[in-house]
């Protein structure tokens, strides 16, 4: 999935590989998009990425998958 990530000030987009867990934070100023947590770092994706093509999990399953890797 395409993310927006901050460095130097700048947005660079990134791809956050297939099967990585992220973690809706809330809502971005920006109302297209919304922030998620991956392995600690905040990143932006668009609401209708994140709708169509993410798969969601029980808050259970992302522990236990998080914890194994």
């Amino acid at each position: 999935m395409m993310v927006l990530a901050f460095r130097d000030n700048h947005r660079a987009a990134l791809t956050i590989p297939a099967g990585e867990i992220l973690k809706v934070v809330g809502p971005a100023q920006d109302d297209r998009f919304v922030v998620v947590d991956v392995k600690g770092e905040q990143f932006l994706v668009f609401e209708c990425d994140l709708k169509y093509r993410g798969k969601p999990i029980s808050e259970k399953k992302a522990k236990s998958a998080s914890n194994a890797g």
